[in-house]
C-alpha cells in the first residue's frame, strides 16, 4: 500500500485500498477511465477518490477506494482528481477563476495578467 503524507499523517489513511493506478495517453482517454473505474467502485457500495500522479505526458491516477465516509484530510487534498456537475473531471489543484473569461476552470499557464484556462490560451492569437 502507497504511502504519503500530508502534514505527518497519511492522505491513505483508513482506505481499503490504494494500490491500483489508472494510465492514460490522453485526457479524453483519463477521463473515460475515471468514469468507469468510478462507477465500477461504487457498484460495490464504495467510496473512490482519484489521486492524481501524473507525470510527464502520461496522464495518471492511483484509485483509492472506501468502504466507509472518504477522511477529511483526503477531502482536503487538493492533488486529486473531481468530476464537476458538467461530468468532466478536473484536477481540483489547477481549478480556479481564469484572468481572461472569467470562468471557474482549471488553469494551467501563469501570465502577466494572473493565470488563465486551457482553452484561453489555445485561443491567444484568435483574441
Amino acid at each position: 500500500m502507497k504511502k504519503s503524507s500530508c502534514n505527518g499523517r497519511s492522505i491513505y489513511e483508513n482506505c481499503e485500498s490504494n494500490d491500483r493506478i489508472i494510465s492514460a495517453m490522453s485526457r479524453q482517454e483519463l477521463e473515460q477511465l475515471l468514469s468507469k473505474v468510478q462507477e465500477e467502485v461504487q457498484a460495490q457500495n464504495k467510496n473512490v477518490v482519484f489521486v492524481d500522479c501524473s507525470s510527464g505526458i502520461i496522464y495518471e491516477a492511483r484509485v483509492v477506494t472506501y468502504i466507509g465516509n472518504v477522511p477529511e484530510i483526503m477531502r482536503n487534498y487538493k492533488h486529486k482528481f473531481i468530476q464537476k456537475e458538467d461530468g468532466k473531471w478536473y484536477r481540483e489543484s489547477l481549478l480556479g477563476k481564469c484572468c481572461v473569461c472569467g470562468e471557474y476552470k482549471e488553469l494551467g499557464v501563469s501570465t502577466s495578467k494572473g493565470k488563465m484556462c486551457f482553452e484561453c490560451w489555445a485561443n491567444r492569437e484568435n483574441r
